[in-house]
């Protein structure tokens, strides 16, 4: 039973994780282009919050440690490499940060359209 979940459904776990990426990536510049022919402004704006999650990632990987501490001095964690642990640091903290600018603009649009 082992050698059957890991022979053939692990791998076709992963080829249909890579399929989805790339379909996600095709109608992501099929929506773009098609928004540029159509609304130009509103998809304008769509590619400007894309940037800003994405300067926002990358200036809390600049500020992340690189270093490995606490459970990760194990030899059994020796092959993480100082660059997983920065990216993945980078990754929990701009989780962190875009979940709570997102929880603040939703209070802030509900606390709008009250006295709208």
């Amino acid at each position: 039973m082992e050698s059957i979940i890991v022979n053939y459904i692990l791998p076709l776990g992963i080829w249909l994780t890579i399929i989805g990426f790339i379909a996600v990536i095709v109608m992501a510049l099929y929506q773009v282009v098609n928004g540029l022919m159509s609304d130009p402004t509103a998809t304008v704006k769509g590619l400007a919050g894309i940037l800003l999650m994405l300067v926002v990632f990358f200036i809390i990987w600049q500020l992340s440690p690189s270093e490995k501490t606490g459970i990760f001095m194990k030899s059994k964690y020796a092959d993480i490499t100082p660059g997983t642990m920065k990216f993945i640091g980078a990754g929990i903290s701009a989780t962190a940060v875009l979940l709570v600018s997102a929880f603040v603009s939703l209070i802030a649009a509900e606390i709008y359209n009250i006295f709208k």
